[in-house]
């Protein structure tokens, strides 16, 4: 017992200055020795203690996890960011990589060295999806792309990001059991899908992340394909660890684990809610073995090794709850990235940018704050309506942006009035107002007497705000809202230039009044700096940019992908979801995936081939080579690179995102046109810019069932590919087929 002590003692002190000095080392390979090394100095004991919340080794201190994916839930001192699906629609990498590097900052000043986000699952199957919004977009190369981005970004600073959620978290209701219930999982959906949607839709955007380093994936509550997700050796093991070489470990999320036992024998790394002497007493009668607990140990310290730096270094999270660690630049970054983010879907007779403003009349609740905030009541349980009482900046549950202010569109309307921009106010902040003023009395005010009519009929410009909430813990019910669509009708019948807004945590249908306001903003949930932010759009400060990342509908039955009941959730659509399945269906959409407007225009030159890898060699089947983070090397092989030019053909400087998309031969019985490149460029009026698109081997593949590979179904691609060039007016009427 001396001597052990004495070991302990030369661990401490001496492994930390070999090991821990060189943390973090941005290296797998070498994080993954210094683990193992650091794991051999360890007993059985150890080992088993290292999967245990908060156990600790001999060298090995816990790291510290705290949600959420937009900002440290529920924190003090934090900023309230734009959300994922909302960001989305910027199209934009580099600042998805900006805004969540300073995010990680954040939670590293608050002690925390594992961030629960960003979030990739769901994808958005149905739009009454509760988390939509938390996830970038319903198209999975979109959202790998900007998820790998979002990854990068966190990992930058120290902290380790926790994907959610591995695999099929596409709905609320039924995710779990009630929380406290009878533990049994045939309660809980199951997502039950084929393979090879699997692959091509919903693990898609895993890869990006992995390939990026993702440092840590997050296990479902619900069932996929019968098997709960935190005990499901098929998407854990096989697919995950094995086929797609992820390195990092998997955690759970709340109340995923109903068997703690089959949960570290299929896959989960850390938390299973068993206890050192649990684990311990089923590694001495064989049930688990040395072996596999190794490996949980090893994972958890490799992946720590890799991209903390030692925990010591944090704070403490106690010491700092109520310090101030916002950055002085973070509120002008959120206010940026809203404004990027934000979608013009109409804009009649150019009436935005407004110019010359003399009056403005301001009406709905979201146009205001709400009865209590800024930030939301956390809850995770249950629906709470369709629209939210005030301003809407952020979804809710878990994943609601912990705003410490929020600027509210009449606020910042009323701050620029106040700059000496001449031109007055009015608001009527509800929904429900009266339209048509009262006959009775009299009235001695100055101006029309409050009414929707008064007022609309009596001002420049009239500007409706709108919003759809939407949470954690329960689906929506519906994707409008019959007293807001009404508002909109009521205030155009009496206003010549109406401008509606809408904030919103997923899709907001717009068919009810579409054709009566001249302008619309698509504005999301923007985060603290909302107001400022959809302000700036208005008066020309910033010029539109934002994309769809979803589509808009003219009706909720134009969608598939349906909420299901208890309990088994069969995807039979495929992947026909969202654009796919309106592509397949030949269903005219209000307003397309990819769609936004601009208050300039562009024009494309001519797509075509610039190179061409092995263009005269035949294709291979099947993707070879060492398995790599993402799956086999040969599968991120550049095979074709494409150009073309996009020139600012219009009065102001702005943004293009220039989208490429692919259509896979009918052999390959895939949806009409799949996006495989996109760009945002940004150009001065008459400025023109080269726009180039490397395909991977991976972007024109499709995944063999039979073969477990993936396969490059082309005979002929590489003389005559099928692709499509979008911008913000929709797919070009030439777009090439390359010959």
């Amino acid at each position: 017992m001396e001597f052990r002590c004495a070991i302990l003692y030369c661990v401490l002190l001496v492994l930390p200055a070999h090991i821990f000095g060189q943390q973090p080392y941005h290296d797998w390979a070498k994080a993954y020795a210094a683990a193992g090394e650091l794991a051999r100095t360890w007993t059985r004991d150890e080992i088993a203690n290292i999967s245990v919340y908060n156990g600790i080794a001999p060298g090995h201190v816990p790291f510290t996890a705290k949600d959420g994916p937009m900002g440290v839930n529920g924190g003090r001192g934090v900023s309230g960011w734009v959300a994922a699906q909302t960001l989305a629609a910027s199209w934009d990498n580099d600042l998805i990589g900006k805004q969540y590097a300073a995010m990680a900052r954040e939670f590293r000043s608050k002690g925390y060295s594992m961030q629960l986000g960003p979030v990739t699952g769901p994808m958005g199957r149905s739009p009454l999806g509760g988390r939509n919004f938390e996830s970038f977009g319903s198209d999975p190369y979109l959202g790998g792309k900007l998820f790998g981005d979002a990854v990068k970004g966190i990992q930058s600073q120290g902290v380790i990001a926790c994907g959610k959620h591995l695999i099929g978290n596409e709905q609320e209701t039924n995710r779990t059991n009630e929380f406290g219930s009878a533990q049994e999982s045939s309660g809980r959906s199951s997502s039950n899908m084929d393979d090879r949607t699997l692959h091509e839709l919903y693990l898609w955007p895993w890869v990006d992340g992995i390939v990026n380093g993702l440092g840590s994936v997050m296990c479902v509550m619900n069932r996929i394909n019968g098997t709960l997700g935190c005990e499901n050796d098929y998407t854990l093991n096989r697919v995950l660890k094995k086929e797609v070489g992820f390195r990092g470990l998997v955690v759970p999320d709340a109340t995923a684990v109903l068997n703690s036992t089959a949960s570290l024998l299929h896959g989960l790394d850390w938390n299973s809610g068993l206890s050192q002497a649990a684990i311990l007493a089923l590694m001495e009668n064989g049930t688990i073995t040395e072996e596999i607990m190794r490996e949980h140990a090893i994972r958890i310290v490799a992946t720590q090794l890799n991209y903390n730096a030692p925990q010591n270094e944090y704070p403490d999270v106690a010491s700092v709850a109520d310090l101030n660690v916002r950055e002085a630049e973070s509120g002008p970054l959120i206010r940026a990235a809203g404004g990027q983010s934000i979608v013009l879907l109409k804009n009649t007779g150019r009436v935005l940018p407004l110019k010359n403003v003399t009056s403005v009349s301001v009406f709905g609740a979201d146009a205001g704050p709400g009865t209590t905030g800024p930030a939301m009541v956390p809850n995770v349980y249950d629906y709470q309506g369709e629209v939210y009482d005030g301003h809407l900046a952020s979804g809710g549950g878990s994943a609601a942006t912990p705003v410490p202010y929020l600027v509210d569109p009449l606020a910042a309307l009323n701050a620029r009035a106040a700059a000496g921009t001449e031109f007055e106010v009015r608001h009527i902040v509800a929904d429900n107002y009266t339209v048509l003023p009262s006959t009775g009395g009299i009235w001695i005010g100055g101006g029309p007497p409050p009414s929707v009519s008064g007022y609309a009929s009596e001002s420049q410009y009239c500007m409706v705000f709108l919003n759809a909430f939407s949470k954690e813990g329960a689906d929506r019910r519906t994707l409008a809202d019959a007293t807001g669509d009404q508002l909109v009708k009521d205030v155009a019948r009496y206003c010549a230039n109406t401008i509606v807004v809408i904030n919103n945590a997923g899709i907001r249908l717009v068919d009810a009044w579409i054709e009566h306001p001249n302008a619309v903003l698509n504005a999301g949930a923007l985060g603290q700096e909302s107001g400022n932010a959809i302000m700036d759009v208005i008066f020309g400060d910033v010029n539109p940019s934002g994309k769809l990342v979803y589509t808009v509908a003219k009706t909720l039955e134009d969608y598939n992908g349906e909420i299901c009941g208890c309990c088994d959730c069969d995807y039979t659509e495929g992947l026909y979801t969202d654009y796919r399945h309106f592509d397949q269906m030949g269903i005219k959409p209000r307003y397309e995936f990819g769609y936004g407007l601009s208050y300039t225009e562009f024009t494309y030159g001519n797509l075509s081939v610039a190179k061409i890898a092995n263009e005269d060699a035949p294709m291979a089947s099947y993707a070879s080579g060492d398995r790599v983070d993402g799956g086999p090397a040969g599968l991120f092989d550049e095979i074709i690179t494409l150009t073309t030019t996009v020139t600012n053909s219009g009065p102001v400087a702005g943004a293009e995102v220039a989208q490429l998309y692919l259509v896979f031969p009918e052999s390959a019985k895939s949806p009409l046109k799949q996006l495989r490149g996109f760009k945002k460029v940004f150009l001065d009026t008459g400025e023109t810019q080269t726009v180039t698109f490397e395909l991977q081997r991976r972007d024109v593949s499709i995944w063999d069932t039979v073969a477990q590979k993936w396969k490059f179904p082309f005979i002929d691609f590489l003389q005559r590919p099928n692709l499509n060039l979008k911008g913000a007016q929709g797919y070009r009427e030439d777009a090439k087929k390359l010959m």
